[in-house]
């Protein structure tokens, strides 16, 4: 059923729902399976940098605040 639900999100767009999913779906397998955690973890990093990214574009005053650790 995990499997099922890792293969749904795949493809799915991005959007808060499916990145709190991955995490959902990640979170159950480093019970069962952990070797299937890390693809699923690199997708919603990939996911978060983008949203950091697009974020640095719009507003690059308040982005700085990640560059400094606050």
């Amino acid at each position: 059923m995990l499997a099922e639900a890792a293969g749904l999100l795949a493809n799915r767009a991005a959007g808060s729902s499916v990145f709190a999913a991955r995490l959902q779906v990640a979170q159950a397998f480093a019970h069962i399976k952990p070797a299937r955690v890390v693809p699923l973890l690199q997708r919603s990093a990939g996911q978060l940098e983008r949203v950091l990214a697009a974020a640095a574009d719009v507003d690059p005053f308040s982005s700085r605040s990640f560059e400094d650790g606050s």
